[in-house]
This record gives structure tokens, sequence and C-alpha cells, in this order.
């Protein structure tokens, strides 16, 4: 595990789910099969405050990212109406 100050140039896939209305565990899922990413686990600090492992990509391959969720099914949750 990196730790927490070294690990900022790494995005958790959470975050990005989250924001983009996709199911965190499906997309993590599909993102464990792809070999098109550099992953790496880390411990990253959660809203709560607590230290958390968490599946993350490189920033610089998060507009990629969102691409690849654009490719392959949503999962169970559908994307976030517009507000």
């Amino acid at each position: 595990m990196e730790d927490l100050h070294l690990s900022d140039e790494w995005v958790p896939v959470k975050n990005v789910c989250e924001g983009l209305g996709l199911s965190p565990d499906w997309q993590k899922a599909k993102l464990k099969k792809s070999t098109d990413f550099v992953k790496k686990i880390l411990v990253k600090k959660g809203r709560d405050g607590k230290n958390y492992k968490m599946v993350c990509i490189h920033k610089e391959d998060v507009p990629r990212y969102i691409d690849f969720t654009k490719t392959y099914p949503r999962g169970p949750y559908k994307k976030k109406k517009d507000l």
C-alpha cells in the first residue's frame, strides 16, 4: 500500500462512478477484467475521514475511463437524470 500523501495522482473509481450515476461495484468488476488501464488498490481517506482500500486509476486515465463506461453496460443502476 502506498502512503496517502503519495497517492494524489490516483482517483478512486467509486468517486468517478458516483459522479456519473453508475454502480461502482459493477464498474469495478468490468475494470478489473480490462487491461486498458493501470489500476492500483490504495488506502484513501473516505468522506467520513476513515481510511479505506479503494480501486484507483491514474488521474490521466479518467477521461478514457469515462468513455469506457459508455462502452460497457452500466449495471443495475441507471445514469442519474440531469437536475
